[in-house]
């Protein structure tokens, strides 16, 4: 217990065709152990190898204390409803976890990946992140450290808690803390979210993609590198409350195409600009009792109430 390493070099071909050293059972318990997966399989391998698995007949299967390495695949694979629930354990990967069509719980863990921390491009239901470290190096690429997505009829409801995303080194099309895309819930609560980019790629602190909306709430998120925003939003609405949005060497703490902003009781600071939209005229800021630390510019409808800027002079209602 705590000393045995189970290793394997299997691999799996795609998404179809799931490959892992360990494939759980139903109900069951993995605890104290380093699952490993040493492939050196290629690119186009990795999407289907892992040094964990669960399936649609491993449902509800616990991982406690566990180490999964998979130097170019998954840690752990999840698919169709195995709903997997993982604590205290790390994650040593090329990704983190990927979970499809299946819920997944992970709680006082953290996961060291070189592409994307966790991944759910295939509705499921709900993912959690409870008291969870995420570092990324994506210098090999653009990629998004926290990705889900949902499907016609199926929102995924993501809620992270008490948490950190670490993004850093980004080049070859940028990255992102998370990213929230379609028919899409999200509760992102007391978490830090730090994203940096290399050879002035943009980057983006979360972004909100068409049909998404998110919640956040006493959390922090800071990006440096040109051209990049603390949140991106085309499309969706966030809702920010007791937060901080920092865009350092960027365009602006928030960045807006279509939907809707609502900022309250937080600081939004941009090198450029505090707000801005892409000049689409769809876009709505609503402001209050918040400090906007940089320029309000683009087409669209700013609201702002009891607001007031960097030097302590207070805005009028159109946030100017």
């Amino acid at each position: 217990e705590g000393i045995t390493i189970v290793t394997s070099q299997t691999v799996g071909g795609n998404y179809s065709d799931l490959k892992a050293t360990l494939q759980a059972a139903n109900n069951s318990e993995v605890r104290w152990i380093t699952l490993e997966n040493s492939s050196p399989n290629t690119a186009d391998d990795r999407s289907g190898t892992a040094a964990a698995l669960a399936q649609a007949v491993d449902t509800n299967a616990r991982f406690t204390n566990v180490t999964f390495k998979s130097a170019n695949g998954y840690g752990l694979l999840s698919d169709n409803s195995a709903n997997p629930t993982i604590r205290n354990s790390t994650f040593e990967a090329f990704y983190g976890v990927r979970s499809g069509f299946a819920s997944v719980t992970i709680k006082d863990s953290s996961i060291l990946a070189v592409e994307g921390g966790l991944i759910s491009g295939y509705a499921a239901p709900a993912i959690s992140l409870d008291h969870v470290q995420i570092q990324v190096d994506c210098s090999n690429g653009g990629k998004a450290t926290v990705r889900a997505q949902g499907i016609s009829g199926v929102k995924v409801n993501l809620t992270i808690r008490y948490s950190t995303i670490n993004v850093f080194g980004c080049s070859q099309g940028g990255g992102s803390g998370i990213s929230a895309g379609y028919t899409f819930n999200g509760q992102v609560e007391n978490t830090s979210v730090m994203v940096s980019s290399a050879s002035g790629t943009p980057v983006e602190g979360i972004d909100i993609g068409p049909g998404a909306s998110v919640t956040l709430q006493n959390s922090s998120v800071v990006v440096t590198g040109a051209n990049s925003d603390a949140v991106s939003v085309s499309s969706g609405s966030i809702t920010v409350q007791n937060s901080n949005l920092e865009a350092n060497g960027g365009n602006g703490g928030t960045i807006y195409d279509s939907g809707g902003i609502t900022i309250q009781n937080s600081k939004v600071r941009g090198d450029s600009k505090s707000l801005r939209t892409s000049g689409s005229g769809n876009s709505t800021f609503r402001v209050g009792s918040s400090q906007l630390d940089g320029s309000v510019s683009g087409i669209g409808t700013f609201k702002c109430v009891v607001t007031y800027k960097a030097d302590f002079t207070q805005t009028n209602n159109v946030c100017q």
